[in-house]
C-alpha cells in the first residue's frame, strides 16, 4: 500500500472513531434518575483526542503523499523537443519531425544534467556522495571526467554512465 492509501485508511478510521466516540453513551442510571458518569465522560474524551489524532494523521499522509509518475511503456521513450511519446527505435519525431538518436530498446539514456546549476550540481553530488578523486569526479569505484558525467551516472543508478 501507498502512501496515500495509508492515508485515506487512517483518516477514514479517526472519522469513524471520532464518530463512535461522540455517540457514546455517558450517563448510568440511579435512584435520581439517569446521571452523568464522570469516568465515562473522560473515556469519550480520550477516544475523541485519540481519533482526532489518527485523522489528523492520516490527512497529513493524503496532502502530502506524492504521486508515482507515469512510466513509459516499454518500447517508447519521449521526444527530446516536443515531450511526445514516440517509438524507441524511431529516427524521427512523428509529432514535431525533429531527429532524434534510434535507441536500441533496453539502452539507459543518461539524465540530462544541463539543466542543473552549479549550485545544484554540487547539492546533488553532495547528495551521492561523488568525491574528487584522480583529476576527475568517482561515483561507487567509478572514474569520471566531469562532475557532470558524475551526476548523470548517479541519477541514472548505472555507474558506468557518463
Amino acid at each position: 500500500m501507498d502512501q496515500r492509501s495509508i492515508g485515506w485508511l487512517a483518516l477514514v478510521v479517526g472519522l469513524v472513531g471520532a464518530a463512535l466516540a461522540l455517540t457514546m453513551n455517558t450517563t448510568v442510571s440511579s435512584e435520581y434518575g439517569s446521571v452523568n458518569n464522570i469516568g465515562l465522560i473522560k473515556d469519550q474524551q480520550n477516544y475523541l483526542i485519540f481519533s482526532g489524532l489518527i485523522a489528523m494523521a492520516g490527512l497529513g499522509l493524503v496532502l502530502t503523499a506524492q504521486t508515482a509518475p507515469a512510466e513509459v511503456p516499454s518500447g517508447l521513450r519521449e521526444c527530446p523537443e516536443c515531450a511526445e511519446r514516440i517509438q524507441a527505435r524511431a529516427k524521427k519525431c512523428r509529432y514535431c519531425g525533429t531527429e532524434v538518436e534510434p535507441l536500441v530498446v533496453g539502452q539507459i539514456i543518461p539524465p540530462n544534467t544541463e539543466d542543473l546549476s552549479d549550485e545544484s550540481l554540487q547539492w546533488v553530488a553532495d547528495f551521492y556522495e561523488i568525491k574528487p578523486a584522480n583529476g576527475g569526479y568517482d561515483y561507487r569505484g567509478t572514474q569520471h571526467p566531469t562532475l557532470r558525467d558524475a551526476v548523470a551516472a548517479a541519477r541514472s543508478g548505472n555507474p558506468e554512465v557518463g
